[in-house]
This record gives C-alpha cells, sequence and structure tokens, in this order.
C-alpha cells in the first residue's frame, strides 16, 4: 500500500478542492468520499487526487447517517486515520470502536485526526471527541472551548480554515487602497450569495440614478411651468 493514511469523509466540496490536492500532494492520502449530503453541494472531480480510491454511500437515517463501504477500511494496513468531526455519523463511532488504544498501538495506528465544532459538557458528542488521539480545529477559539471543558490542549492542534488561503491572499493584494469593499448577504432561497460591491461603482450608479431623477424633476417642473401659462 502507498499511503498509510486513510482520509474518510462526508463530501468534498469544490471550493475545499485546493485543501484537497494539497494534502494529495504534500501529505498523500487514500481518500474515501461520501457521494453525497442532505444539502445540495457542488463538488469537484474527485478523479484529480492520485490518492482517490473509492466513493462512499451515504445512508441517511433520521438526523443520522451511515458511509457504506468505511468499516471494511479498518481491516486495512493503514497507519493513520483521519476522519470528520461528526457525531451524527454512526459508521465513525464503529470506527473508533474498532480502533482500541491497545490494538492501536500494537499496530503503530497511533493518531487519529478529525474535524470538530464545539461539544456538548456532557453530551454524546464529547464522548466521541474523547476517542480520538489529536483534534485539529479551526481556530484557536475552538481550543479554548475544548480546552474548557477538559480536553488537553497538548492534543489539539490549529488549522485554520479549509478555504483556498493562497488565492484569497493574492485578490487582496489586487485591491487598490482608494478602493473600499463592501461585504453583504443576501438571501435568495435556497441559496445565501455573497455580493462583492465596490463603493466606488455603486457611488457612481447613484450619482447616475440622481442625475437622471433631477432631469425628471426638470422635464416634470417644465412641463407644469408651461401647462400655467396655457
Amino acid at each position: 500500500m502507498k499511503n498509510n493514511r486513510c482520509f474518510i469523509t462526508n463530501i468534498a466540496p469544490h471550493y475545499r478542492e485546493p485543501i484537497f490536492s494539497l494534502i494529495d500532494k504534500e501529505i498523500g492520502c487514500d481518500f474515501y468520499i461520501g457521494d453525497h449530503v442532505r444539502t445540495r453541494l457542488k463538488v469537484f472531480n474527485y478523479h484529480i487526487l492520485t490518492g482517490y480510491r473509492k466513493a462512499l454511500r451515504n445512508r441517511f437515517i433520521g438526523p443520522f447517517y451511515w458511509q457504506s463501504g468505511s468499516i471494511r477500511l479498518v481491516f486495512k494496513p493503514y497507519k493513520y486515520y483521519i476522519l470528520d468531526g461528526e457525531p451524527f455519523c454512526l459508521s465513525s463511532w464503529v470506527i473508533l470502536v474498532l480502533l482500541p488504544p491497545a490494538w492501536q498501538k500494537n499496530h503503530c495506528m497511533d493518531t487519529r485526526l478529525v474535524r470538530t465544532r464545539k461539544p456538548d459538557k456532557r453530551g454524546s458528542s464529547k464522548i466521541f471527541y474523547k476517542q480520538f488521539s489529536t483534534l485539529m480545529l479551526y481556530n484557536r477559539y475552538a481550543m479554548r472551548l475544548m480546552e474548557d471543558i477538559g480536553f488537553d490542549r497538548n492534543r489539539m492542534f490549529c488549522i485554520a480554515n479549509s478555504m483556498d488561503s493562497d488565492r484569497e491572499k493574492a485578490l487582496r493584494t489586487t485591491l487598490k487602497t482608494q478602493r473600499r469593499v463592501r461585504f453583504s448577504l443576501q438571501k435568495q432561497p435556497p441559496y445565501r450569495h455573497l455580493l462583492w460591491k465596490n463603493t466606488e461603482v455603486e457611488e457612481a450608479r447613484n450619482a447616475h440614478r440622481q442625475h437622471e431623477n433631477a432631469q425628471k424633476t426638470k422635464a416634470v417642473r417644465s412641463m407644469l411651468c408651461s401647462s400655467v401659462r396655457t
């Protein structure tokens, strides 16, 4: 087996193509990716990943789901397992049960990784996250939340967001200092779109509208004046 890392995830949306490609190039993983989620979501072409192995069928049962074909991966000679921080994924619970610390030590499976959100103080989510040897979190605020409810800080790592930060940084460098960019959210069911509005363009449009309104007002006044004269 070329890779000793197994990456199991529920979906790989299109905006995470750069980070998946970077993991594929720099670290090397065998990717097992779910075929769909409840929300309509655009994905990228998984076949661009040299480590892409198989699509897992996500079966939804109420608020829970099961990834068919994921359990058998436990019996492959992988050393590391990377899982989503999804307590609602029942198959992930089974994977964690089948990888107890003793069996993990004998087979050199000394690290399991997770992306996670804030767990309940006394709930199943906290039990779920406690099964992992390492937690990867999006920010240090999440690390503090986890630490406050008893998680060891030495087991947590901040990986920032999984967006294409390099592309975003390059985009910011193209913005001129005199141009102010304003963000606004517009609800357009069933999607929410992020609109970037350049204030210079917006101000020009407003000035054009004011000019048109002034012309209309002037025309109306001229019409009214001529009507009075007659």
